[in-house]
């Protein structure tokens, strides 16, 4: 006759609230009640099961799953829990599971308050209607808990339980629930993110950027494409609270329950009790160009081959023009613009581009040329002057850390050991960001020169010569942007075409130029 026991032990949702309110750990508190429940009956437990997810259904816990395969195959007389409802709280058919298992095995369920006999048809009975009962309760628990979060979110309340990069959760003070309040170092990068983005830098390039300046994720070492994607559509920022962005859609799959996140197009917009970090002038700005899809991308694998990369734009639609590389259809590289229904034409690349330099060369010998809004001028120095000011502030950063670290090792917090490893990590990465700021420095002394000039005459010499990426750097540093216009497609074969308009704006204040 079978005399081996176990336990099982899973936590709650109401387990997991009280736990976050300060009550003690819900597992040893529920293995001490049963152990000395299992001493007093003179029988010892052989294993235990601890559930560290709370999953509604079995095919989400894996301890769940293990314990059923060995009581069908009967190597347990009976199992102890807290309550039957801690063993199925999932639908109808995963009840039905549990209910099979331990009836056909004739395994004991035993609790603080009953012990459970599946081969007693009173006892089967009030199984039954026990798990049946605790679906319900689940249901209703679920139901309040969503309406709760639902108001919380239309007052403008955080009700995320991590706060999105930039902002910190803080209690409201005389009231319930949550809001967010900016991290100020965090909030520095996220309007550095806007920043670049909007000044035409893509995706992958800005995580590259942030990288190289030392600034980093809250989780993870690097900074990736998605991050920035998820902060650039986050209305967050802009003092706002989105709630059910993404909803969870059930199906069965080989008999299993499986969930799919799927975006909600009713989700909750609410203002916020948070204050902004983005102006909503600029969020507007970066969903424009995401829309249009706009940034200029460079695999990492591959050297940029569009010169005009992230300079010329379509008038008709604002879009940033991409280039297409030859193909079976045309035999050279063409810049088209990207938006679905846009009514502009492309044009050979090395057109647009030998338009544009022709263009600077007459500037250089005096021709007029449009100039840009003062404003404009002014965006790519202040951005450097941005992230120059970000750095010094990782530096300020480091050399508090590194005092802080003197003060532990004094003070007998920290060991020699720990010291100097913590030391030599602080020392590494503040000679990093030293070096990175005196590069951006000297960035920031070329644009300012750039942008007060003069400008010498015959610096287009050995263009032709240049790489695309150093061509597309000279270019940035002259031209605020161009703007391409064209709405006839030119007669087949005709290459050389350039029956389209381009209006240039530049950085460059032509009074400013030496001939």
């Amino acid at each position: 006759m079978r005399t081996r026991y176990c336990m099982y032990l899973r936590k709650s949702r109401a387990d997991i609230e009280a736990e976050n309110k300060g009550e003690t750990e819900t597992l040893a508190r529920h293995e001490k009640i049963l152990t000395e429940l299992a001493q007093k009956m003179n029988v010892t437990i052989a294993r235990i099961y601890r559930e560290v997810v709370s999953g509604e259904t079995i095919a989400a816990r894996p301890q769940v799953q293990k314990l059923l395969a060995e009581v069908e195959q009967g190597v347990w007389s009976g199992v102890f829990v807290m309550e039957i409802e801690r063993l199925a709280r999932g639908d109808t058919i995963d009840q039905g599971i549990v209910a099979q298992a331990f009836k056909a095995s004739g395994t004991k369920i035993i609790t603080p308050l009953k012990t459970y006999d599946p081969n007693d048809e009173f006892d089967e009975e009030y199984f039954e209607f026990g798990l049946f009962m605790s679906r319900r309760e689940y249901k209703a628990i679920n139901r309040r808990i969503q309406r709760g979060r639902i108001a919380s979110a239309k007052e403008g309340k955080a009700v995320v339980s991590t706060p999105p990069y930039g902002y910190d959760k803080v209690k409201i003070v005389g009231g319930k629930g949550f809001t967010l309040v900016p991290n100020e170092s965090e909030a520095k990068t996220v309007r550095l993110i806007y920043a670049l983005y909007t000044e035409g830098l893509g995706m992958t390039r800005i995580a590259e950027k942030l990288d190289e300046l030392q600034m980093k994720p809250r989780k993870g070492g690097r900074w990736s494409r998605a991050t920035i994607n998820d902060i650039l559509k986050n209305p967050v920022y802009t003092g706002k609270i989105r709630w059910a962005y993404r909803t969870e859609k059930k199906f069965r799959e080989n008999g299993c329950v499986r969930r799919k996140r799927v975006k909600n197009q009713n989700c909750i917009l609410a203002k916020g009790l948070h204050p902004a970090i983005i102006s909503q002038e600029i969020f507007d700005e970066a969903q424009r160009i995401r829309a249009a899809n706009t940034a200029s991308r460079t695999k990492k694998d591959l050297s940029l081959k569009n010169p005009l990369s992230g300079i010329v734009f379509c008038k008709n639609c604002g879009a940033v023009m991409r280039r297409l590389g030859a193909n079976k259809h045309t035999a050279y590289d063409i810049l088209y613009c990207p938006s679905k229904n846009c009514a502009t034409v492309s044009a050979p690349l090395l057109i647009v581009e030998k338009k544009i330099t022709s263009a600077l060369e007459k500037l250089f010998c005096g021709a007029a040329l449009q100039t840009e809004p003062e404003n404009l001028q002014e965006n790519a120095l202040q951005l450097k002057k941005q992230v120059v000011e970000q750095l010094r502030s990782e530096l300020n950063k480091c050399e508090k850390q590194l005092q802080t670290t003197y003060e532990l090792v004094e003070s007998g917090v920290y060991t020699k050991e720990e010291f100097l490893r913590r030391k030599e990590a602080l020392a590494e990465r503040k000679k990093i960001l030293y070096q990175a700021m005196e590069t951006e420095e000297q960035e920031l002394k070329n644009l300012d020169s750039c942008r007060r000039g003069p400008i010498q005459a015959g610096m287009f010499e050995h263009y032709g010569s240049l790489s695309a990426e150093e061509k597309n750097r000279i270019l940035k540093c002259i031209i605020a942007k161009v703007e391409y216009q064209k709405h006839k497609p030119g007669r087949k074969g005709a290459k050389a075409n350039d029956n389209f308009e381009l209006s240039i704006y530049i950085k460059v204040n032509p009074a400013h130029l030496k001939n």
